[in-house]
C-alpha cells in the first residue's frame, strides 16, 4: 500500500504543472514578430506589477521595444500580447519573463 501512495504522489507531482501548461505562439513577418502568451492561473497575486516588470525586461535588450502591448488577466488567465521588431528572438522574451517571475507561474518556450 505504501508503494501505491507514494507512486500516486510521485506521479501527480511529476504531471502537476502540465495541468498548467503556459502557451507562447508567435506570429511574425519580415519587420515584426507578435508574441501571444496566456498562463492558465487565476492565482497571479498583482499582475499589474507582472504585466509592468515583464516589459521592463524585454525593453532592455535594444532589438526589444514591444508596441501594441496588452497585458493582464483575462478571466483565470494572465495574457500579453505584443509586437516586437523581428531581431527580438524567443530566448530574449523567455529570458524577460524568467527574469521577472523566476518561473513562479511556469516557464514559457515560444
Amino acid at each position: 500500500m505504501k508503494l501505491f501512495t507514494a507512486t500516486v504522489a510521485l506521479t501527480t507531482l511529476v504531471l502537476s504543472p502540465l495541468a498548467w501548461a503556459n502557451e507562447c505562439k508567435a506570429d511574425g513577418t519580415i519587420s515584426d514578430i507578435g508574441y501571444h502568451i496566456t498562463v492558465p492561473r487565476s492565482d497571479i497575486v498583482d499582475p499589474d506589477g507582472l504585466c509592468g516588470g515583464f516589459k521592463t525586461n524585454i525593453q532592455r535588450w535594444i532589438l526589444c521595444r514591444p508596441k501594441h502591448w496588452h497585458c493582464g488577466m483575462e478571466g483565470a488567465e494572465f495574457k500579453a500580447d505584443f509586437r516586437v521588431g523581428s531581431q527580438c528572438n524567443a530566448g530574449m522574451i523567455g529570458s524577460s519573463w524568467y527574469e521577472q517571475t523566476k518561473n513562479q507561474y511556469g516557464s514559457i518556450s515560444c
